[in-house]
């Protein structure tokens, strides 16, 4: 677990994870992290419409 001393750091942290992996990594990783971001949060709604769909191959 990581701690910032303020919200712009934190911010740019999780913007440079998101741009060190592939296309497909950073899709992932963007469910991922709004998945986490909703457990934090509970009083927004449920996300809707992001479904993933894998390609064979």
């Amino acid at each position: 677990m990581r701690f910032h001393k303020n919200h712009e750091e934190a911010e740019r942290y999780v913007l440079e994870q998101g741009f060190k992996r592939t296309h497909e990594e950073r899709i992932l990783w963007l469910l991922n992290h709004m998945r986490t971001m909703q457990k934090f949060n509970p009083t927004q709604r449920e996300m809707k419409g992001f479904v993933l769909k894998r390609k064979n191959g």
